[in-house]
Order: C-alpha cells, then structure tokens, then sequence
C-alpha cells in the first residue's frame, strides 16, 4: 500500500507544472457569482410557482418516459392518409399530447387551405374538450378514450370492475 502512494505522490509532483485536466468555469470559481445565480434562479421558480426549471433550456418541459424522467420536447405530425405525406409538423413543450389535437388539426387544415373530412388519434390525444372543438367543425373524431386503449385489467376494487 505503501508503494502505490509513493508512486502516487511522485506522479503528482510530476505534473506539479502542468496545467489541471479539470477546467472549472471561471463562474463556478467565484462563490459568491455562483450563490447569486442560485438565488436567482430560486427567486425566478418562487415567482413563477414551478418547482423546477431548467437553466439550460427554459423552454423545454420534464419529459416522463421509459427511461425515465428528462428534459425534452414533443414532437406532433398531422399525416394525410390518401398520400401518406406530411401536412404538419410541429414541436411543442408540453408533457404529454392531450392538448395538442384541436391545435394541430387546425394548422393542418389551413395547409391544406380546407377542412379534412376524417382525423384520428391515438387515445393519449383524448380530451374531450379538444376534440369536441374540431367535431363541431364538421370533421368526423376518430379517438378511443383511454380506458379503451389501456390493457390492464381491472383490479378488484376498482370502479370500473362489477
């Protein structure tokens, strides 16, 4: 054991000399610039009531997935099934797509310079309140509520189990 940290020492007074391989930002040096971006990033989650933020990226949004949880944005693609090709796309910083439909059947419907008789989505698009905004724009809704969609069993004491 000895030897190991005598050959360890004598490797550190060897690059004495030279330059550190970890580089430390120079704000990061200064305690008190670092205590104050703190402060200010706290003061900035108080006035804003989240509980968190991301410095780097103000914009992005907690992205909750497999992996679990990360910074990140989701991606929307309005498709036309005749041709198969893009008529919208877009990116977006919400967690999840439950507001996205009635948003983005519009912006696809103005591509295409009319409305599109039939649009359908997958049951994480299931709000009611959005898609009753393009079903009263005399577009056929074509998407399964959750529940349908979802295949977990019912527990035992669950509502939806007799």
């Amino acid at each position: 054991m000895e030897s190991i940290l005598a050959e360890c020492e004598k490797a550190d007074q060897g690059e004495a000399d030279q330059p550190s391989l970890v580089r430390v930002s120079e704000e990061l040096k200064d305690q008190e610039a670092l205590k104050a971006r703190v402060r200010h990033v706290l003061e900035g989650l108080n006035a804003e009531g989240k509980p968190s933020t991301n410095t780097t990226d103000p914009d992005c949004t907690r992205i909750h997935g497999r992996q679990g949880s990360h910074a990140g944005y989701h991606a929307q693609t309005v498709v036309d099934e005749k041709h198969g090709l893009i008529v919208h796309s877009d990116v977006v910083n919400d967690n999840n797509d439950l507001d996205q439909f009635a948003d983005q059947i519009e912006q696809a419907n103005e591509t295409l310079e009319q409305n599109c008789p039939v649009a359908c989505a997958d049951a994480g698009y299931a709000n009611y309140d959005k898609l009753e905004k393009v079903d009263e724009q005399g577009i056929k809704v074509v998407v399964p509520p959750k529940k349908q969609a979802s295949d977990n069993e019912p527990k035992p004491f669950d509502k939806e189990n007799p």
